[in-house]
């Protein structure tokens, strides 16, 4: 598991436009009120920047 992940750091700048993506759409759904898109789309998004920390606090 930690292998896999640790091979996922070559695609970390297209993690972090795809989080920017989610992030957006979550923001969009807050606004027109969707309540359970904006969570379903939110959880990604916070996986993903997570991920993201970790790859350079384990450095």
């Amino acid at each position: 598991m930690m292998a896999l992940l640790i091979k996922l750091d070559k695609y970390e700048q297209e993690l972090k436009w795809l989080a920017l993506v989610l992030g957006i759409f979550s923001t969009m759904a807050i606004i027109q009120d969707w309540h359970r898109l904006s969570m379903f789309v939110s959880l990604p998004f916070c996986i993903i920047w997570t991920y993201c920390a970790w790859l350079y606090a384990e450095r």
